[in-house]
């Protein structure tokens, strides 16, 4: 859900408190949506995140910052030059807007001492951060340019007046008086749906707000007057103010409960709010000791979720593309290659033009003659070039034959090659289906670079920077034997042919792109046939046919695998195995622990 405008008047409340006369330290930015302001105050260093991301615009304090890169722009330029050094005297949001506003004094070109108000308008798609002096409101620089193409009603470019969104003509939650607010409720809720009656006309509130005071007061979300018949309009408007006014003496006392919703197994927030939500009841919660510490924990775990899932969506698109490239390509090899297995067909018209030179004269087009290569002995017409002599047509097919055969070993390789290529990225879809976090999707992206098949600027090479691979899985048997499993082909690399050692058992599904698989041994102790069983197990869940049943999974032991030179991530050969068929069984899952 997005920040909305009580929130915003909540965080303002507590901002205030940590950085109203602290200083400017440093600005920056670390993306074309995200702005970094480091404050000093009463000797202790705040860091402001703000960021004005379509999906997850907000503001707040952090405690740690993702990694990331400094980008320099005009715009964080800007910033530094007026802002730096420059001292927080105020900070406010007008009328519970999404909109909050900085006031900052500083010294100007000429050195003397004026005000300026960075803006943050924190509205979704709609969001921006603006610049503008303190005493005539002209805008410095705005962090997006909003031009009269984009909106009529206002523009965002140096040199034009701020000016404000459009009023919305909403009520304000703090001064509506009871009487207004029933009025109000009488008025609309005989045609419209209460909650969004309430989100359209009370000021600053959200989705889950407006449903939030329906909850307390009873009231059905989708519901009007007509829909409620056991009791009259008067019984409902009265409980309506008394779960508004809950909710409205909440923010007067600032008595702030900054709580996460999260989904039913606990695992991510899927809401959030910065007092006490009761209509959750059921669900897990959990609670913060600020508002900026609930939108840190919230937004992290959102940013990341959204980061996995459009990594997930472009890695998925790059392999797609090249499988059905590669599926196209090797189609038209097969059919190349079946018209070339009819080289032989030339050196049979050779020789029976050369059986046949002692009838031949130069000129003729065609010849006639007994097919002693067929069991039936037919007569067959074999068209000839009447510009050459018998003999010359006789070697022409010799020709085509001899560079027919050259050519179907050729197109052979050449149809291997691309069976080889689509199995290796059969094996990168896999992986990329059984990721579970960026630093799994990360490594699947440096395969794909290292492999070619997404192109990159070359950039200079940090000298702290340290190429790393994820470790493997690591799972224990029943019988307490480590069995460890390969993520993606980086991790299948590194575990086989680096973590294994020779005498450790190797598994893999039959020719079908999977995970491998090690099956820990222990010095002169064979591992039991539970163990072997359950690695053949892992290994078939791990793979592209986990949903099938007697999947073949080949085992031998690590030194009889070797990785071909040249070959791709993850590809290996391996002799001396045996062969166990297994089906996936979730209940015998569950005997072998994950660990780690």
């Amino acid at each position: 859900m997005p920040l909305d405008g009580i929130s915003m008047h909540a965080l303002k409340d507590e901002l205030q408190k940590t950085l109203v006369n602290g200083r400017i330290s440093q600005i920056y930015q670390t993306s074309r949506y995200e702005l970094i302001i480091n404050i000093r105050n009463a000797w202790e260093n705040f860091t402001l995140l703000s960021s004005i991301h379509p999906r997850s615009s907000r503001i707040h304090l952090v405690s740690n910052l993702p990694e990331s890169s400094i980008e320099s722009s005009p715009f964080s330029m800007l910033l530094c030059k007026h802002l730096e050094r420059g001292k927080i005297l105020n900070i406010e949001v007008p009328d519970f807007e999404r909109i909050i506003k900085f006031h900052i004094e500083s010294y100007d070109n000429f050195g003397r001492i004026s005000e300026k108000i960075l803006i943050f308008e924190i509205m979704g798609r709609r969001s921006n951060i603006i610049l503008i002096n303190g005493d005539d409101g002209i805008i410095l620089d705005g962090m997006i340019h909003i031009t009269s193409g984009v909106n009529r009603y206002r523009q965002i470019l140096p040199g034009l007046r701020y000016l404000p969104p459009p009023p919305l003509n909403k009520k304000d939650p703090l001064t509506i008086t009871e009487e207004e607010f029933k009025n109000l409720m009488a008025l609309g809720l005989n045609t419209s749906k209460a909650a969004s009656f309430l989100l359209d006309n009370i000021q600053g509130i959200s989705p889950l707000l407006s449903r939030e005071i329906l909850f307390r007061s009873d009231f059905k979300v989708d519901s009007t007057f007509e829909d409620l018949e056991e009791h009259s309009p008067d019984h409902w408007l009265e409980r309506l103010w008394n779960g508004f006014s809950t909710i409205t003496y909440t923010i007067k006392k600032g008595t702030n409960n900054p709580t996460m919703i999260l989904d039913e197994e606990g695992r991510e927030g899927v809401e959030f709010s910065v007092f006490h939500i009761k209509q959750f009841s059921q669900r897990p919660k959990k609670h913060f000791e600020t508002i900026s510490e609930l939108l840190e924990a919230f937004y992290t775990e959102k940013v990341i979720r959204e980061k996995f899932e459009e990594e997930t969506i472009n890695l998925n698109r790059i392999v797609e593309s090249n499988l059905t490239r590669c599926t196209r390509r090797l189609s038209a090899q097969k059919l190349e290659a079946k018209e070339a297995r009819n080289f032989d067909e030339y050196r049979i018209k050779g020789e029976l033009i050369t059986a046949n030179l002692y009838r031949l004269k130069r000129g003729e087009s065609q010849v006639k003659a007994i097919n002693y290569y067929s069991p039936i002995q037919e007569e067959v017409t074999i068209k000839i070039d009447p510009a050459l002599s018998p003999t010359e047509n006789a070697q022409r097919f010799f020709k085509k034959y001899t560079r027919a055969k050259r050519g179907l070993a050729i197109i052979e390789d050449r149809t291997r090659s691309t069976m080889e290529e689509i199995d290796y990225l059969e094996s990168v879809k896999l992986g990329i289906e059984e990721a579970e976090t960026l630093d799994h999707l990360k490594e699947i992206h440096d395969e794909l670079v290292e492999a070619g098949y997404i192109q990159v600027k070359k950039k200079k090479k940090d000298q702290n920077h340290k190429e790393y691979t994820q470790q493997p899985m690591a799972f224990r048997s029943s019988d307490d034997t480590d069995i460890l499993v390969g993520k993606n082909n980086r991790q299948n690399d590194l575990l086989t042919m680096k973590m294994a050692s020779p005498e450790d058992y190797w598994f893999h599904v039959k020719e079908i792109p999977g995970s491998h698989v090690i099956l820990r041994t222990r010095a002169g102790v064979e591992p039991s046939h539970d163990a072997i069983y359950e690695a053949a197990m892992l290994a078939a869940y791990f793979s592209k046919a986990r949903n099938s049943t007697n999947i073949p999974v080949d085992y031998t032991r690590r030194k009889n695998v070797r990785k071909p030179s040249g070959s791709k991530p993850g590809m290996v050969i391996y002799d001396k195995y045996n062969t166990i068929f297994v089906t996936p069984d979730p209940e015998m899952l569950k005997k072998v622990s994950k660990e780690g």
